[in-house]
């Protein structure tokens, strides 16, 4: 819908879109959805959606921003001054300032790197404006681009990008990327002229030569078993790289809920809910957004665990961006007049997890409170019907 075009354009379908759906909307506001959308319509409209409940009648940039978790281009301008004029005090506490905010660390350099790609191109021609990320081209912009060498932004760029794909990799994103700012804060090393380079590239090659014969002088060729033994080491290796992205799930304090979840704690909280959705929406627009799309599928006197359809969702959450846990969890005892701790996951985890744990127990009555919560037949009753009006019997 917004994009089909161009990952950082709407495409001439967006206003015919937001047309139809009646959705007053500023034209930056949408090509920030564009962007954040990242050239999927499926994930266009979704955003659209979510914004557009939340904005006071009309979409704007400010609206997408708290939704979406994006930073401005002010506060990116203001980074990028602080990054060039190599001040890392500044800089490091205004991305401790931003993330403080809830924003994720992966948007941040993500944004990073199209704004220093964006003046990289204005640099080299401004009729390459339409193709810009950045919404408006302002003064201060062009006043960067102009003053920044090309080549430092062609090392920019790539010095970011290996921040962000070894931020993907780790469990701590926020290390990488603080150390990202140190480095590009960091004097520039002289340039040598060409001459004095060719020749201490030629020394370091022999060197880096003499090394290598010395070392081949008492090595031993690799036999076929050394070379699986690598291979099998290697694979293990990306195996365990990729597992580390993954979201961790607290499977035996989860199954524990379980254990002492009941269909009547589950229904008081259910009744609450909209009330604590209401109450989250009030204090924080982003954090009732990442709330959205989820429920509760199981609840003990003490604990409840909340599903989530998206992963990105759950991952906000469980990083407990903006305080989030600890905000929920306090609207609900406001609410109910109960303390009870959430444990964040997502669907497609709790469905097997849920699985798991009736074959586990292998009791009917047991496994009740749980089967019941996600039996297709019954959840498409309860929407026509209700969960109030709806008695489910074995």
């Amino acid at each position: 819908m917004i994009l089909n075009a161009s990952p950082l354009r709407p495409s001439p379908d967006a206003d015919y879109v937001i047309q139809q759906q009646g959705i007053e909307a500023d034209g930056d506001a949408i090509t920030l959805i564009s962007k954040a959308s990242e050239g999927g319509m499926r994930d266009a409209l979704s955003i659209l959606d979510q914004v557009a409940a939340y904005s006071d009648g009309k979409v704007t940039v400010d609206d997408v921003l708290e939704v979406t978790g994006m930073v401005s281009d002010r506060i990116v301008h203001n980074l990028v001054s602080a990054i060039e004029t190599k001040e890392t005090t500044l800089a490091i506490k205004k991305i401790d300032d931003i993330l403080n905010r809830g924003k994720d660390s992966l948007r941040l350099i993500e944004h990073l790197i199209f704004y220093y790609r964006d003046l990289l191109l204005y640099q080299t021609s401004p009729d390459l404006e339409e193709v810009l990320s950045t919404p408006r081209i302002d003064e201060a912009f062009r006043e960067q681009a102009k003053s920044m060498d090309t080549e430092r932004l062609y090392e920019v760029i790539r010095q970011l990008n290996q921040a962000y794909l070894e931020m993907k990799r780790t469990n701590h994103p926020r290390v990488f990327l603080e150390m990202a700012m140190v480095k590009l804060c960091s004097p520039s090393e002289p340039k040598l002229e060409h001459g004095e380079q060719t020749a201490n590239e030629q020394s370091a090659l022999e060197k880096r030569a003499a090394r290598l014969e010395s070392k081949m002088e008492g090595a031993t060729l690799p036999t076929r078993d050394d070379a699986a033994v690598h291979r099998s080491q290697e694979a293990g290796r990306k195996r365990r790289v990729k597992s580390s992205n993954e979201i961790r799930i607290p499977v035996a304090e989860i199954k524990n809920v379980l254990k002492q979840a009941t269909k009547a704690d589950l229904k008081l909280l259910r009744a609450s809910w909209a009330n604590v959705m209401a109450n989250i929406r009030s204090k924080n627009i982003a954090a009732h957004a990442w709330m959205l799309e989820s429920k509760p599928v199981a609840s003990s006197s003490g604990c409840f665990i909340q599903a989530f359809k998206y992963d990105f969702h759950c991952q906000m959450v469980m990083e407990n961006k903006s305080n989030i846990l600890q905000m929920v969890e306090t609207i609900l005892q406001e609410v109910i007049g109960e303390k009870r701790k959430m444990y964040p996951i997502p669907i497609q985890n709790w469905e097997k997890l849920k699985e798991e744990y009736i074959k586990e127990t292998k009791s009917p009555d047991q496994g009740s409170a749980v089967q019941h919560e996600e039996d297709p037949l019954i959840s498409e009753a309860e929407k026509l019907v209700g969960p109030d009006l709806l008695e489910v019997k074995d």
